[in-house]
Order: C-alpha cells, then structure tokens, then sequence
C-alpha cells in the first residue's frame, strides 16, 4: 500500500468512513485530526467535500487543551451507503470568525431550540426538558430527564431488594458567582447546537449534555457523572406526555412488555412508552436496569453499596471498625438518544437505530494513493425493521453466510441484495432467516447451516 498526499503540498486530508451495516447510516458524526495547513491570524473553518458537493461541518471544542490551531473537531451531517466505504475530503479555509447558527432563543424562562420538525424547551433554572415535540406533537412532561437520587442499602446483587422507590433528591444546577445557574450554549453551528448543564448533589457532580440537531428530531442527551455518595442510587426520570401508556423493552432478538410497579427491569438497547398510535423510544449506549411507575421511566444509573455486600439475617455483614469504600463511587459517562412519532414507524425503526448507535461507522483520516474513490455497496437489505446481526463465512466454508432477523411483532417482506444476486424474503414476527450465498444464488437454512441434520444422516 503506498501512503502520500493528494497532491504534493496538498493541504487536503483524506477521511474514509466504513459502514458495516446493510443499511444506509444517517445522522451527525464526530472526528477530531491534524490541520493540513496552519492559519494563525484568523478562524480555520473546516470544511468538508464528498464528491465535490460540500458537506454541512461545523468546528467543535478540540479534546486538546493547546491554544492553536493545530487540530480540529469536526461534526457533520451525513447519510452513508449500505455496507459501503465512502470518501470525503477534509480542508479548512481562513475566515474573520466562527460562523455561529444562533439557534437557541430565551422564551418564558427556557431555552428554546426549533428545526423544521422539532421543538425542544430546556428549563432555564432547573436544567431540564420542558418540551420534546415532533410536527407540534408533545413527546414528553415538562421535568424530563431529572438525574433523581434514591435509597439504597448494603445489597450489592439485590437479593432482598427489587425496587427502589424512595427518592431523595434530584440533582440542582449549580450556581455561578452571580448567582445564575449554570446553563449555556456550549456549541452553535449548522449541524447541531449542545446546551450544558452543571448539576450538584452532596458530594457528587453531575454535566449534562442535550445535543439538538439542526436535521431530524433526534435529540442525543449525554451524561458525565462524578458520584461520591454513600448507599444511594441515581437513576434518570423521562416523562412520556402520554397519559397511558404501554412500557417495552428490547430482549434478545424480541420485546418485551415491562412492569409499571416501581420494580427493576432489565432490558437491552433501547426502551420505549407507546400507546395505540404514538411512540417515544430512548436508546442507551449499555444501560440495562429501569423502572416505571405508570407515569415516568427511570433509567437507572449508578448505585453505591458495600462491594460484593450479602445481607444475612442475624449476620453483620458491613464491618464498623473500619472505613470500607463503596462501589461505584467513579466517573461515568451515558449515552442516550430519544425519538417520537408514530408507533408503527418508532417499533419498525428503533432497533436498527439503536445498532447503529452501538456499533457506528468508523472514520480514519489516511492518505492512501490506492483509494480515492468512494467503494460501492457490497450488500444491502431494503428494509429497516430486517436486521442482519451476522455476517460470516459458512460453516462448510464454501459460501457466505447472511443471518436477518425481523425486529418487530408483525410479518415484513425484505430483499437482500449482494453484488448481483437478490433474494426477496417475507418473515414472521421475530423471525431468524438464514442464506448461504455462493457468489450467484441464495438457499435458506437453518441456524445451524444443515450441520445437525448431517450429524444424523451420516450417525444412521
């Protein structure tokens, strides 16, 4: 492989971005590299080209802390192709300021940020969502995504605990020296705009981020969690406008319908509140435990309790002759991404969604004089709700494996397509589907590619 610029003292840098999926990957992504050039008497706009067409790009807050333009972060907008490798060119170029989108405007107490399709109001003195509404449609209560301490005990696996449901206190804004609480638009562009928050309780110190998109209704809420507290658990309150509402979670290759009574319940990628015709779905970045009482979700966080602590009747098992540290008592970062529409449209999405969230594209910045063009899709499948959670050799080795898997409790017809070879699927509720591939034409298997039925064939 032969490595080198574009062109002899060519400031553009080459970005290749890889996506795995065999689905079209569209949204906001993040890449921070080395400036090709150096512009010290002005603001180094990036910008960013596919194909010619330019790309919207904005600059962020650089993980470095030197005071230069030396590197830049980008976030930009995009749609991938299936399966595909794309590339763009990265440069930047001499302007008197960074342009800003002054999205966010002060209305009756809260911050306010629109699109084309969405609203989202931030509470000015709390630090919470007041509104989340999709073509004017109300998503959530006012109080959204309070970071709520409650109760625990010494009870590290919760054997003899399986609720938590006496709150404390939720987190507060912290005050600055004027006495205004610390709430400020931390990044303003074309592609999103992220308003922080910093949040205080005991000893504990919580910055929440809600990054609000100029494109889609997406809207991505990240936590940075400091927790010193001593049996406590902190868990993260969403409130579903809906008045009822039906509370699943993903299982493995299904949903399930969760409990409202308070307890603790596990699920997978994403949760969801869904009545009869709307849906507002919440995906995490590896969050498992929750709860609901009937009128909000709590996705539970962090809990501290004495490490690998076992109440036993008539056994002290927290020793006071000593100071024992509490677990948990770290740094924490979550990922969350929230979405409201329709029920059929969010339950045929949200899995998908949540993959790409879990295992996004990758980008590297390279210069490779073998690659210069963008790499056409090597497979597909047309439908969003069919997943293809695997992608391998076969087990005989002679063909490739495609596993698609139909996320949704209702039938979905589906084509896979590789290079020139199309299958066209029609699959059950959850239904797993095997192909074995042989570079021309598809066959059906099962999950074990016909191997068990060898095994007996050949045992006879």
């Amino acid at each position: 492989m032969t490595w080198g610029r574009i062109a002899p003292d060519s400031p553009v840098t080459p970005l290749y971005l890889y996506n795995p999926h065999a689905v079209p990957v569209e949204g906001i992504f993040e890449y921070e590299l080395q400036l090709g050039r150096s512009i010290r008497d002005a603001f180094a706009q990036p910008v960013l080209t596919w194909n010619g067409v330019p790309v919207p790009v904005q600059r962020e807050k650089e993980d470095n802390m030197v005071p230069i333009q030396w590197r830049r972060k980008i976030a930009f907008y995009a749609k991938l192709p299936a399966s595909s490798m794309s590339r763009m060119e990265f440069d930047v170029e001499a302007q008197p300021e960074q342009p800003l989108a002054h999205a966010v405007r002060e209305e009756n107490g809260c911050l306010v940020f629109s699109n084309d399709r969405l609203e989202v109001q931030i509470n000015r003195e709390t630090g919470w969502m007041d509104k989340y509404a999709v073509h004017g449609v109300d998503y959530l209560k006012p109080g959204s995504f309070q970071p709520i301490v409650f109760r625990n005990i010494h009870d590290s696996w919760g054997m003899t605990l399986q609720k938590y449901d006496q709150p404390v206190a939720p987190f507060r804004l912290r005050r600055m020296e004027n006495g205004e609480p610390e709430l400020r638009v931390i990044e303003d562009g074309c592609v999103r705009t992220i308003v922080e928050g910093v949040y205080e309780y005991g000893r504990s110190l919580l910055v929440m981020q809600y990054c609000l998109p100029q494109y889609g209704t997406e809207v991505e809420v990240r936590l940075n969690l400091q927790f010193a507290e001593d049996t406590s658990l902190v868990k993260l309150a969403v409130c579903p406008a809906m008045e009822k509402f039906f509370f699943l979670g993903e299982t493995a290759y299904g949903v399930e319908e969760l409990a409202q009574n308070q307890q603790e319940e596990v699920a997978q990628k994403w949760l969801a509140a869904a009545n009869e015709t709307s849906c507002l779905t919440m995906v995490n970045d590896g969050v498992y435990g929750s709860s609901c009482d009937g009128s909000s979700i709590y996705q539970t966080l962090i809990q501290s309790c004495g490490y690998s602590a076992h109440p036993m009747e008539g056994r002290q098992h927290i020793p006071d002759d000593r100071y024992i540290q509490n677990s948990d008592h770290i740094r924490t970062e979550y990922r969350f991404w929230i979405k409201g529409d329709s029920r059929e449209e969010r339950l045929s999405q949200v899995s998908t969604e949540a993959m790409l969230h879990q295992q996004p594209p990758m980008i590297l910045a390279a210069f490779n004089g073998h690659c210069e063009k963008s790499r056409e899709t090597l497979w597909s499948v047309d439908n969003p709700a069919v997943l293809v959670p695997a992608v391998k050799r076969s087990e005989t080795g002679s063909a490739v494996a495609f596993r698609l898997f139909n996320s949704t409790s209702r039938a979905q017809d589906a084509r896979l397509t590789v290079g020139e070879s199309t299958a066209a699927l029609h699959l059950g509720p959850f239904e797993i589907k095997t192909l074995l591939w042989d570079g021309k034409d598809f066959t059906e298997t099962d999950l074990l590619e016909g191997l068990y039925q060898k095994e007996e064939t050949n045992h006879e």
